[in-house]
C-alpha cells in the first residue's frame, strides 16, 4: 500500500475473515521509540480484532505509512460475516498462511506462544507436529506439575494444559527431549488474554525451577526481538522486577487505549 501510494497505483482489497474473530483486541498499540521493527511496524495492538480490509482502511486513513502517504484504496466487503465469528463459524476451508500455521486453531496459538518462541529458551512446538501449541524445555523435569499449576490459574480460563514430552524433528532443540505442556484452547469465546500465556507460564516455571530463567538466559539478540514484538521492553522489565510475576501494572500496560478503540470504530465494516 505504501509503495502503491508512492507510485500512484490503486489498491483493491478483497476482504476475508479474521481467524480470531472481530471482537478480541489485546495489547497496547503504542510502540516505544527504538522498538519499531518489521514485527512491530505500526501502532496497532498485538491482536487488533480487524479484518485485513479494516486494517488497511485504518493504516491508510490514519496516515501510518512513511511520510504520511495515502493510497487510492478500495475494500470489497464480505457477505455474511459477523464480528463474533471465528474461522470455524465461517464454513470455509483453511489455507495455511505459513507451514507453521497448518490449521485454523494454529492462528489462536500463534499469539499465545509466538513471543516466547523469540527467546530461543523455550520450545513452542515449531519443528515438531504442534507448532505454537507447546511450552517446553529439556530442564522441565515435572511436566505434570507444570500442567497442574497452569490449570489452577483463574487468569487462564478457557485454556487447558496437558503434560507433553517430545523431540523436535528440526530447528531449535532438534533431537533433544523437551518436557512441558501442550496448550488447548477449550473455549475461544471465553478464553482470557492469549498474549499473556507465556508470562503466566514463565511465572509458574520460576516457582518450580528458580535457577532457570528463560528471559535471562536468552541471548541479547533474542531478548531484543522479544521486546520488539511487544513494541516495548517495559513488559519484560516489569515482570522480572516483580520477581517473575504477572502484575496488575503489566495488565494495565498491555491494554489498548480508549483513544485507539474509539478511532478503530471509524474503520470497521461489519
Amino acid at each position: 500500500m505504501e509503495a502503491a501510494a508512492e507510485n500512484g497505483v490503486a489498491v483493491v482489497v478483497l476482504d476475508r475473515p479474521n481467524p480470531l474473530g472481530g471482537l478480541r483486541v489485546e495489547g497496547c498499540e503504542k510502540i516505544v521509540p527504538g522498538f519499531a521493527s518489521f514485527v512491530s511496524a505500526y501502532p496497532v495492538p498485538y491482536v487488533h480484532g480487524m479484518t485485513v480490509g479494516e486494517l488497511a482502511r485504518l493504516l491508510n486513513g490514519e496516515r501510518m505509512f512513511g511520510n504520511g502517504v495515502q493510497c487510492d484504496l478500495q475494500v470489497i466487503p464480505m457477505e455474511g460475516w459477523r464480528r463474533e465469528m471465528v474461522w470455524s463459524d465461517c464454513g470455509l476451508p483453511w489455507v495455511p498462511s505459513s507451514p507453521h500455521i497448518p490449521t485454523p486453531e494454529s492462528a489462536f496459538y500463534y499469539p499465545a506462544t509466538g513471543t516466547a518462541g523469540e527467546l530461543g529458551t523455550l520450545s513452542i512446538g515449531v519443528g515438531y507436529t504442534l507448532p505454537f501449541q507447546t511450552l517446553a524445555a529439556p530442564w522441565i523435569k515435572d511436566a505434570e506439575k507444570l500442567a497442574e499449576r497452569l490449570n489452577a490459574l483463574p487468569e487462564l480460563k478457557g485454556f487447558r494444559f496437558r503434560p507433553i514430552h517430545y523431540k523436535p524433528f528440526y530447528g531449535s532443540g532438534k533431537d533433544v527431549e523437551q518436557h512441558g505442556v501442550q496448550i488447548y484452547l477449550a473455549d475461544p469465546s471465553t478464553a482470557s488474554q492469549l498474549t499473556l500465556v507465556p508470562f503466566y507460564a514463565m511465572q509458574e516455571l520460576a516457582i518450580l525451577y528458580p535457577a532457570q530463567k528463560p528471559l535471562e538466559t536468552a541471548a541479547a539478540s533474542r531478548i531484543s526481538m522479544f521486546d520488539k514484538v511487544l513494541g516495548t521492553d517495559r513488559m519484560r522489565r516489569l515482570f522480572i522486577g516483580a520477581g517473575y510475576k504477572v502484575t496488575p501494572e503489566m495488565k494495565a500496560l498491555w491494554r489498548p487505549s480508549e483513544a485507539f478503540l474509539a478511532g478503530r470504530r471509524r474503520y470497521l465494516l461489519y
